[in-house]
């Protein structure tokens, strides 16, 4: 893109479908509501069928026809992808349709027929049906789907394998090789170093925390300070070694220097014994850290607590706590020295896993082809893209980052207004950049909107009442900066007259309300949380009792509970609100609750059945798992077990019968028997809540028959069954190689004096694993760590064995008796 001067911010102006540029660098603005999708569609149209100059004088369509493997559509979600390929079929279909009837209800539809010639609609209708028929092969990809289609199909240019696997899960590989990193760096470090790190990162998952965030910004550049850390580090060892000597022996001076200088009370207190103490424990202890009663004794503090007229403590010791405080390493520039350091080389572990596994994550396939683009100085990558798409539209724009841009800035660079082939079309709601869903920056979204050759914005909202959309207006237009972005004005909507349909005892309400504390008084977070959690939740059993009664209605019908959204922060509060609810007997799911259903209760209770059933029936195996709550069993059924033999046997069998149907037919039809033996969903669905914990009970049972049994010890905080007996449990286990993800699953096993598979030589250590097949009727489990070969063979054969094969290998092993 060539600029002869600093771009300027265009003032977006109306957008008309029919008239609209399909050539150049466009951003069309669009709020929620305001027909989006559907000018997209439209737009998608007139590059199937241009109408040209002809009838119109219109000469904003392209010089010929495209076809629907030309039009790149690009958006960020697979749904979004299907919703938006499934819209412009639809759209296609409706407008044959209009153009065989020769005519439409349609405004859009009737003035774009209006500008074609008898022989235009002729050619139009075959256009059209050729397009439907064509619509599986329609050039409709997420950001990331596209990059991979390029790559792929131009491997030469951009240098990359024709084949290779995409990890879809980026956050697994890159936490095993932070958890690489923290043992390599972190392991070998003293107490003292050690004491330094803990507080900016407490474990690996605090690491990943912020390496995660350069992860998803490859364009990110640390500010590195010029900063010594183990100078600084050495300097204040010794510096700490003599105040702790000096306070120790020379303590009482210290307290009466203190005591007779001009220090204002309220500094030094009356009764000073807990600092005298808390310094005393500190001078004699050897930890690496400043205790916070060194302020009160150095001279820096000192200085500004004089009372008037007053002198300061005269002693050598308060200046050298002043220079212990000043000298001790400072956690902020520590940290963005080493997390520099951390964060090369956990690329160099990620880089070296990706070559060895010939893998790419979602973010490699941004990068790749954006250098790819930059590399390619003679353009021929960007010109067979540009010959394969001429026209890009890229929806929810709003959602792209610095690289996503660069990739179709480059691209499309040569898209001009003074052409008619080319055309880079972004779509997107700049309101919704602030809140940078999926990486996305909105200094990005900003920069391209300076540099586009025109801005547009639909103006009328289709979808929301007049009166919430007067109401929004009226809350935002009171700001200047509503968003605090300079460039992210908020623009004002046009309503279509539609009436508001909500009223309570026969009163219209209004459209925008607000429930507030009754109270001025300070709260904590956490009170006022639960304050505003219990009267949301009051608010709405109200208006839900009133629906039931005729007397809440939302287009004539009563209000139920399926016409409320209620939208929250963050999980505490939607933990909060949905306790609140669940007190008044209102049933409510969190969809954007994305935790592991192998972190439910339901799966930790299920292994201990699992454990119960592979054990055959051993009693206190058998107790744990009938005092689940799967089972649901009072104390008083539990007791039973303690002196009605028939009982206990009875169970005793049912566990031995289940692991038969385990041996014979398979993990998911033995669970079906033990649900129906102890009445699982009558019990869980009688309960608040059984309808979350039955279906995450479900998915646990699918789980475990579509990914085998192996996935109950693959999935993190699971402990292991070291007894091995999956041979014969299932039939997916055969002799056929599994393919599984490297360093996605891992191996949890038990703590070493836990294991009792004393006849199965076993390496144990977190691992990630490689294959897993059937030799001679035996298991065979290949793991390998990334520094390292390592073994983990369950057979049973002679230690001597195992030893001689792990020698040779050099692979670590180990071996309990």
């Amino acid at each position: 893109m060539s600029h002869s001067a600093e771009p300027q911010t265009l003032i977006p102006e109306p957008l008309n479908a029919l008239t609209f540029p399909l050539f150049g660098k466009r951003l069309i603005e669009a709020s929620a509501g305001t027909g989006k999708t559907y000018t997209i569609a439209n737009l998608y149209l007139r590059l199937l069928v241009p109408t040209g100059p002809s009838l119109s004088g219109n000469n904003a369509d392209l010089d010929k026809p495209l076809t629907v493997d030309q039009i790149l559509v690009v958006t960020f979600t697979e749904a979004a992808t299907a919703e938006l390929k499934a819209r412009i079929r639809g759209r296609i279909r409706v407008a044959r349709k209009a153009l065989l009837q020769g005519e439409s209800g349609d405004v859009f539809l009737a003035d774009w027929m209006a500008q074609m010639s008898a022989e235009q609609r002729a050619g139009a209708i075959e256009k059209l049906l050729y397009a439907e028929k064509q619509m599986d092969e329609a050039a409709v990809f997420t950001i990331h789907g596209f990059c991979q289609r390029m790559l792929s199909q131009n491997a030469f240019e951009s240098r990359m394998l024709f084949q290779q696997t995409i990890e879809t899960d980026e956050l697994a590989p890159l936490s095993m090789a932070v958890k690489d990193v923290w043992r390599s760096v972190f392991y070998p470090m003293d107490d003292t170093k050690a004491a330094l790190i803990q507080p900016i990162w407490s474990n690996p998952d605090a690491l990943l925390k912020d390496l995660y965030l350069l992860n998803n910004q490859p364009d990110a550049k640390i500010a590195v300070p010029d900063y010594d850390w183990e100078s600084a580090l050495s300097q204040a060892q010794e510096t700490m070694a003599a105040v702790r000597a000096m306070w120790l022996s020379q303590s009482q001076d210290i307290i009466d220097a203190l005591e007779r200088s001009g220090i204002k009370r309220t500094f030094w207190r009356k009764d000073p014994s807990k600092d005298i103490e808390a310094m005393t424990q500190w001078a004699r202890s050897s930890r690496f850290e400043l205790d916070k009663s060194l302020e009160k004794f150095d001279t820096n503090e000192h200085a500004s607590r004089l009372s008037k007229g007053g002198d300061l403590p005269a002693h050598e010791f308060f200046g050298l706590v002043q220079s212990l405080r000043e000298s001790f390493p400072d956690a902020g520039r520590l940290k963005a020295v080493l997390l520099t350091q951390l964060w090369q080389q956990t690329q160099e572990r990620m880089k070296r896993w990706k070559r060895s596994t010939q893998s790419l994550t979602f973010t490699d396939l941004l990068t790749s082809l954006d250098v790819a683009l930059t590399q390619d100085e003679a353009g021929k990558l960007a010109e067979r893209i540009r010959h394969l798409y001429p026209i890009a539209l890229i929806d929810e724009f709003q959602d792209t980052d610095a690289v996503q841009y660069r990739i179709f800035s480059t691209i499309y660079a040569s898209a001009q207004v003074d052409q008619n082939t080319l055309g880079l079309i972004m779509i997107g709601d700049p309101k919704q950049a602030i809140y940078a869903f999926r990486g996305a920056d909105i200094y990005t979204y900003l920069a391209a909107k300076k540099r586009v050759d025109a801005v547009y914005s639909l103006a009328i909202n289709y979808r929301s009442s007049a009166a919430m959309i007067q109401s929004v207006n009226g809350l935002f237009t009171t700001q200047a900066e509503p968003f605090r972005v300079a460039g992210i004005p908020f623009v004002e909507v046009q309503d279509r007259g539609v009436a508001s349909g909500f009223s309570r005892q026969g009163q219209t309400q209004a459209a925008l309300q607000f429930l507030y504390q009754r109270s001025d008084e300070p709260v904590s977070s956490k009170e006022y949380r639960q304050t505003m959690a219990e009267s949301c939740a009051a608010h709405l059993h109200e208006i839900l009792l009133e629906g039931q009664q005729g007397q809440a209605l939302i287009d004539g019908q009563g209000v139920r509970p399926k016409d409320v959204a209620l939208l929250v922060t963050n999980f505490s509060q939607a933990n909060a609100l949905k306790d609140a609810l669940r007190q008044r007997g209102i049933a409510s799911v969190y969809l954007s609750d994305k935790g592991s259903v192998f972190e439910t209760v339901e799966a930790r209770e299920l292994l201990i059945v699992l454990t119960a059933i592979l054990s055959n029936g051993q009693e206190s195996k058998l107790r744990s798992a009938l005092a689940t709550s799967l089972v649901d069993w009072s104390l008083e059924d539990l007791d039973t077990l303690n002196h009605d033999d028939v009982v206990y046997e009875k169970w005793g069998q049912a566990f031995r019968d289940y692991l038969e149907i385990w041996d014979k037919q398979g993990l998911l039809p033995m669970l079906r028997e033990f649900m129906q033996d102890v009445a699982l969903a009558a019990n869980m669905l009688s309960h608040t809540g059984g309808e979350r914990r039955l279906t995450d009970f479900l998915h646990l049972t699918e789980e475990s028959y579509s990914k085998s049994p192996l996935s109950w010890i693959l999935k993190k905080g699971f402990y292991a069954i070291s007894d091995w007996r999956f041979k014969t449990r299932t039939a997916t286990v055969t002799s056929k190689r599994f393919a599984l993800k490297p360093m996605r699953n891992w191996f949890e096993l038990s703590p070493f004096t836990k294991v009792r598979a004393w006849n199965t030589p076993s390496c144990i250590c977190r691992l990630r694993l490689r294959h897993i097949e059937i030799k001679k009727n035996r298991l065979c489990i290949t793991m390998r760590n990334s520094n390292c070969g390592l073994l983990l063979i369950l057979m049973k054969r002679k230690p001597s064995f195992i030893r001689k094969n792990c020698t040779q290998r050099k692979f670590a092993w180990r071996m309990w008796r």
